[in-house]
C-alpha cells in the first residue's frame, strides 16, 4: 500500500494540500508558477522543481461540487463542476496578485501527509480558475473543472473566399463543414459555381453514399462527372456535379476519417471532437472504450454554421444517454446511466449519514420516442422536386423519424405518467428502437432520488459509482444500492452531500 492509500485509508491522520497556480502575468507575458500550501513545504533538491517553498497560506481544503448532469435532471446537458480555494492574505503580501489574470489558468491541489514528498502527492483537482475575489484577509479562488476548454466554437477555420478551397468570395468569414459519423442529407457547400465543387467536410472523409437535387438521387460516377452525375473527392471532402442542380443539393456521407480512420459510434465521435480543444492532453481511454462497448450504434453530427463544441458533444451524449466531464485528475472521462450495479463500490449506514432527505423525481414514462436519421437539410414542399411521390416529399420535409417504445401498463398505475420525445443522432430505426426501450426500462419505474450528507473520506467516491445506503426510513432499512448522481465534496470536515438515484 502507497504513502496516498495508507493517509486516505485512516480517518484519523493529519492531511496536508499543496496548491499550483498558473496565473498569466501582463508584465511578464507569460504564466507564472504559484506555489502555496496549509502548512509551509519544500521540495527535495532532486525533485522537480528542487529546493521549492510552497508558501503557507491555505486557508482551507478544497470546496467542489460535480455532477452528471444540468439541474439535478438525469439526462440532457453536462454541468462543469466547480469550487472555491480561499488563500490567507492578512499580511497583505498578496496584493500584488491584482495584476495577475486568473481567469481560465490552470489550477492544481494535491493531498498529502506529513512524510511525504512532492512525488508522494497526489492530484485531487487540475482545473482551471473562474474568477478570484479579494477582500481585507481573504483571497478566494474560484474554479471549474476544464470544460472551459470546450468553450469555444467547433470549427475555427473559415473559408478564405480566394477561391479553389478556400471558396468563392461569398464564403470569406463562413466556418469550414465539418461531418462525424453516418450523416443525412447534409447541405453540400458550393465552393466553385464554375466547376460545381461541394464540400461536405473539412478533411478527408469515408464515403459519399448518395448525392441529391432537391431530394432526386443523382448518379454516382467518375471525373469529370456527366449531367446528372458526381464524383467524389474522399481526401478533400468534397465533389462535383456534372450538371447544374435545379435546387438544394444534399449527400448521404460517411463523415471525417482522418488518417483513413473512420468511426460512428458515439463515444468516438465525442473523443474526435473534444481532440479539436487545444489544450485538452488527459484522456480517460477506458471510459472511452467502455462507452464504445455500451453504445456501438452509428451516429452522425454536422456542423455546417458556427456551432458551439459543448452544444456538438452534448448532443452526441445525450443520443445514447451518456455523460461527460473531467475527473479530479484533469481526465477527459465519459460513462452512461445505468441501473445501479449489483456490487457497490462503498456504503454508508446509519453510523455515517449526517442526513438524508427525499428529493423530488419525475413521474414515470409510459411512452419514449427518439429521433433516428436525422435530415440536416430537410426541404420545404417547394424545394423538393416535384417528381417525387407526396410520401417521399413529406419525409424529406421532416427533420426527424422517430422509434419509439411504450408500456401503456404504466398508465394503469400512474394515470400522469410521461409521453416523453427526444431527438437524437442515432442512424439507424432499429438502434433508435433499442435505445428507446433501454430508457423506457429506466423511466418507465417510480424512481427515488435522494440527497443524503455522509461522513466519508475526501476524495472516495466516483460519479457514476453505485452506492450502497442503509438507513431506518424511506425503504431503504435492508440497504439499497443507488447511482451516485451529484458530489459535494468538503474535506475540511471529511464530508459529502451525495446525490443518489435509483
Amino acid at each position: 500500500m502507497s504513502l496516498y492509500d495508507e493517509l486516505i485509508a485512516d480517518p484519523f491522520s493529519i492531511r496536508r494540500y499543496l496548491a499550483i497556480l498558473e496565473p498569466y502575468d501582463p508584465l511578464l507575458e507569460t504564466t507564472v508558477p504559484l506555489y502555496l500550501s496549509d502548512h509551509g513545504f519544500t521540495t527535495e533538491p532532486d525533485e522537480v522543481p528542487g529546493n521549492q517553498y510552497f508558501d503557507s497560506r491555505l486557508l482551507s481544503a478544497l470546496s467542489f461540487e460535480r455532477h452528471l448532469y444540468r439541474s439535478g435532471q438525469l439526462e440532457g446537458r453536462s454541468v462543469p463542476g466547480f469550487g472555491t480555494l480561499d488563500i490567507n492574505n492578512a499580511d497583505g503580501a498578496l496584493d500584488d496578485w491584482r495584476s495577475f489574470a486568473f481567469d481560465g489558468r490552470r489550477v492544481r491541489l494535491l493531498l498529502g501527509g506529513d512524510r511525504f514528498r512532492l512525488a508522494d502527492y497526489r492530484t485531487v483537482f487540475d482545473g482551471t480558475a473562474e474568477r478570484i475575489e479579494f477582500d481585507d484577509d481573504r483571497i478566494r479562488l474560484h474554479l471549474r473543472d476544464l470544460q472551459v476548454l470546450f468553450e469555444r466554437p467547433l470549427q475555427q477555420t473559415l473559408y478564405l473566399g480566394t477561391g479553389g478551397s478556400e471558396g468563392d468570395a461569398g464564403l470569406k468569414g463562413r466556418p469550414k463543414p465539418l461531418c462525424y459519423g453516418r450523416c443525412f442529407h447534409v447541405p453540400a457547400v458550393l465552393l466553385d459555381a464554375a466547376t460545381l465543387t461541394y464540400q461536405v467536410h473539412d478533411g478527408q472523409i469515408s464515403g459519399v453514399d448518395a448525392v441529391f437535387d432537391s431530394g432526386l438521387a443523382l448518379i454516382a460516377g467518375t471525373e469529370p462527372p456527366a449531367p446528372s452525375h458526381y464524383a467524389v473527392d474522399l481526401a478533400a471532402g468534397t465533389f462535383r456535379l456534372g450538371s447544374a442542380p435545379n435546387g438544394p443539393v444534399t449527400a448521404h456521407v460517411h463523415g471525417d476519417a482522418t488518417g483513413g480512420a473512420y468511426a460512428e459510434d458515439a463515444a468516438s465521435l465525442m473523443l474526435r471532437i473534444a481532440m479539436r480543444a487545444s489544450g485538452l492532453t488527459l484522456i480517460d481511454w477506458s471510459a472511452f472504450a467502455d462507452l464504445t462497448l455500451a453504445g456501438p450504434m452509428a451516429t452522425g453530427f454536422f456542423a455546417g454554421q458556427e456551432t458551439g463544441m459543448l452544444s456538438a458533444l452534448d448532443s452526441l451524449a445525450d443520443s445514447i444517454g451518456a455523460h461527460f466531464g473531467f475527473d479530479r485528475q484533469g481526465q477527459f472521462t465519459v460513462g452512461r446511466l445505468t441501473e445501479p450495479a449489483e456490487i457497490a463500490t462503498e456504503s454508508f449506514d446509519d453510523s455515517a449519514i449526517v442526513s438524508l432527505e427525499r428529493e423530488p423525481s419525475a413521474l414515470p414514462l409510459w411512452r419514449q420516442k427518439l429521433g433516428y436519421a436525422r435530415y440536416w437539410r430537410p426541404l420545404s414542399d417547394g424545394e423538393s422536386a416535384a417528381a417525387l411521390g407526396a410520401e417521399a416529399r413529406s419525409d424529406l420535409a421532416a427533420p426527424h423519424r422517430y422509434a419509439d417504445a411504450s408500456d401503456p401498463t404504466i398508465q394503469v398505475r400512474h394515470k400522469l405518467a410521461g409521453d416523453a420525445q427526444k431527438d437524437g443522432l442515432l442512424a439507424t430505426e432499429t438502434d433508435a428502437a433499442t435505445e428507446a426501450a433501454r430508457r423506457l426500462a429506466l423511466f418507465g419505474i417510480a424512481r427515488d432520488l435522494f440527497r443524503v450528507r455522509v461522513k466519508t473520506r475526501p476524495y472516495s467516491l466516483t460519479l457514476g459509482s453505485t452506492i450502497r445506503i442503509t438507513y431506518p426510513r424511506h425503504g431503504l432499512a435492508e440497504g439499497r444500492n443507488l447511482v451516485l448522481a451529484g458530489l459535494s465534496e468538503d474535506s475540511a470536515f471529511d464530508e459529502a452531500e451525495l446525490t443518489l438515484w435509483g
